[in-house]
């Protein structure tokens, strides 16, 4: 028993209880975790179609173009460089709302 204990405070869960139902939800959350961002737009802006042509720049091969899109991406904060390099490599939906991408990143990819 003594060695469960230890375990469990290593691994930082909840001891597991037979008797709880388990919420398949949370266990696909915990097993597939993903980070939802907006990126705003407005009339002069339309977000998802510059995420789009960052994506297409980043899968070229000249450097210029991928520090290009590098910048275009960072212009919105709130991610980090390992988040925005997955955003354009294409491991993200994008779903679009008006000039607004809403971003929903696969972390377990």
């Amino acid at each position: 028993m003594k060695a469960q204990h230890i375990v469990d405070v290593l691994l930082e869960e909840e001891p597991f209880d037979p008797d709880k139902p388990v919420d398949p939800k949370d266990e696909l959350n915990r097993a597939h975790p993903q980070k939802a961002v907006r990126f705003r737009g407005n009339d002069m802006l339309h977000a998802p179609g510059i995420i789009s042509a960052a994506q297409t720049a980043f899968r070229s091969k000249n450097r210029q173009q991928i520090k290009w899109a590098m910048k275009i991406v960072r212009a919105w904060p709130g991610l980090t460089d390992e988040e925005y390099t997955a955003l354009l490599q294409g491991r993200a939906t994008i779903k679009t709302e008006g000039n607004d991408a809403v971003v929903t990143l696969n972390l377990w990819k």
